[in-house]
């Protein structure tokens, strides 16, 4: 998803925790703010002519709170490379947990 917009990797986010099963996982890639140190930025600025809008920055914050209001619970993530410059891979797991305590 690192070339999508924030809406619609929010939209992304709702159908994939919809459709999950409970413990099902999810999983993606995106560009967070850990994805653009100054390096990073100068390489986009040399080689991201030819991508127009690419790569979309989507907050670390808002990801994690939308899937957890929809009772995606976060895993982990890592850093893979993305010349120029690298993405994060987050996962989630889907559980009944906030559903248990309303």
């Amino acid at each position: 998803m690192p070339g999508q917009p924030s809406l619609v990797m929010c939209r992304y986010f709702e159908e994939m925790a919809r459709m999950v099963r409970t413990d099902g996982k999810i999983v993606f890639d995106m560009v967070t703010e850990g994805c653009l140190n100054d390096v990073m930025l100068k390489n986009w600025f040399i080689a991201g002519a030819g991508y127009q809008h690419y790569p979309c920055l989507m907050s670390k914050q808002l990801a994690l709170d939308l899937l957890s209001r929809r009772d995606c619970a976060f895993v982990g993530s890592f850093f893979v490379p993305m010349k120029p410059g690298k993405l994060s891979v987050w996962r989630f797991v889907k559980s009944n947990f906030n559903r248990e305590i309303r």
